[in-house]
């Protein structure tokens, strides 16, 4: 994903790997994490309380963020972007193209508050460093939720900077 232009691709292009690359992988990885967190609590929580204690509330709280959001995205914003797209090159009037500017603020503000609970997670865990007591479960655990962060940083990064900037630049221009 690092090697392409994303900047030079069709929008209705990059929503489409957003839904394919980024919406599937969260789908399969939150719950998996949910219930790795519910293990690895129950074997650690006497040596570990005050780390382990909030992640799996903090992880259930951001998968329905995120549940929300993808759907929201898939249902509403991604397909008036793909609408604007299409008039723009057909040299068309969009019909409510300053409705697709208020979904994409919305949506801006929503990436705020999944990056602030991941930013809640670091503080929480340490930026993901096992503790030195930390069995296989849990330093899995902490790796894979890692890798979440990671990879949700940079779908908020390509849909901020790559998508929402030019389709609002779109819906200006309608």
């Amino acid at each position: 994903m690092f090697g392409t232009d994303w900047n030079n691709k069709p929008l209705s292009e990059l929503t489409a790997r957003i839904v394919i690359a980024h919406h599937g992988r969260f789908r399969v990885e939150l719950p998996a994490l949910q219930g790795a967190a519910r293990e690895v609590y129950a074997c650690h929580r006497q040596r570990d309380f005050a780390r382990l204690a909030p992640l799996p509330g903090l992880l259930f709280r951001l998968g329905d963020e995120l549940e929300r959001h993808m759907r929201r995205e898939e249902l509403t914003i991604f397909p008036a972007i793909t609408a604007l797209e299409r008039a723009a090159e057909r040299e068309e009037p969009v019909v409510g193209n300053r409705c697709a500017g208020s979904l994409i603020s919305a949506t801006l503000s929503e990436h705020d508050d999944i990056l602030d609970l991941l930013a809640e997670a670091r503080q929480m865990t340490g930026n993901y460093e096992p503790p030195p007591n930390a069995d296989q479960p849990y330093r899995v655990l902490l790796h894979r939720f890692e890798a979440l962060d990671r990879d949700l940083n940079l779908h908020i990064v390509l849909e901020n900077d790559s998508i929402f900037s030019r389709a609002l630049s779109l819906a200006r221009r309608r």
